[in-house]
């Protein structure tokens, strides 16, 4: 008996850390061609439609996130590469959250998300523009620091719909 309330409470925790992050990643490739799977990309500039806390430096964190994904993709250009492309990112939404009110209030408060809008250009033109968001909404302690993961996970999302137009999504 005690055996099969321990699997229903795994089963449940399970659950409800699944449903606490919830992701949309879409792209829109206006010039597929171009991309091959021995593209190169730079990471380009960043800006904000949305006011950041002072201690909450986006630049810096996403130039860092999106970069580390394009290293371990082996994907990321030389600076002097002229055909590389470049990713440029505009912040649409920022929330940072608390953990501390996830668990207190379950997915009443607290919320965290990012959301990213990204436009990969090739000597000035425009092929392609990304969409990607993150939201953690429950979870409570379990979910500190989400404030800074989602810049990872969104920046994942944003290589993985480039990948999967190139052909190299593994």
């Amino acid at each position: 008996m005690r055996l099969t309330h321990l699997k229903w409470l795994v089963v449940t925790c399970v659950l409800i850390v699944v449903a606490c992050n919830t992701s949309h990643h879409t792209a829109n490739f206006s010039n597929p061609a171009v991309l091959t799977k021995e593209s190169k990309f730079m990471v380009g500039e960043i800006t904000s439609a949305v006011t950041f806390p002072p201690d909450v430096d986006y630049k810096t964190i996403w130039k860092k996130e999106l970069k580390e994904r394009l290293i371990e993709r082996k994907i990321l250009a030389d600076a002097s590469d002229p055909q590389a492309i470049t990713i440029n990112a505009n912040v649409t939404d920022y929330e940072r959250g608390s953990a501390w009110l996830r668990w207190a209030a379950g997915n009443l408060a607290g919320e965290t998300r990012l959301a990213v809008d990204a436009s990969l250009t090739q000597q000035g033109a425009e092929i392609a523009t990304v969409r990607a968001d993150q939201k953690v909404n429950c979870c409570g302690l379990g979910s500190a620091g989400a404030w800074s993961y989602v810049f990872e996970n969104v920046a994942e999302h944003v290589v993985f719909e480039v990948e999967k137009k190139m052909g190299t999504d593994d």
